[in-house]
């Protein structure tokens, strides 16, 4: 009993301190930049062939057309952005706990 008494009074008796290190000011950046690039291209053939016969009075018809297209698009895009803000930090390391 008497040493847990002792050991009241010194826990009462020393004085109450902390030990903080020093704020440190700063501006964290968040930065993205983003570029993308797309090339398109299509091809399309098409034939279409006709043959018509007709054996009273001889007669025959045909036909042959065709068509090729070709479309070719690009695209390009680049974004960037940026977003900075004030911050004070306790301690030299800046841990994000520690962000007021």
């Amino acid at each position: 009993m008497i040493l847990l008494m002792l050991m009241a009074a010194i826990a009462i008796a020393l004085p109450a301190y902390a030990s903080l290190s020093p704020m440190s000011l700063g501006f964290p950046v968040w930065i993205q930049n983003s570029t993308n690039t797309a090339l398109h291209q299509i091809d399309m053939n098409t034939t279409d062939m006709n043959v018509a016969n007709l054996n009273f009075p001889v007669m025959s018809e045909s036909g042959i057309t065709g068509q090729t297209v070709t479309t070719t698009n690009f695209l390009q895009n680049s974004v960037f952005s940026s977003y900075s803000y004030p911050a004070a930090g306790i301690g030299v390391s800046g841990i994000s706990g520690f962000w007021m």
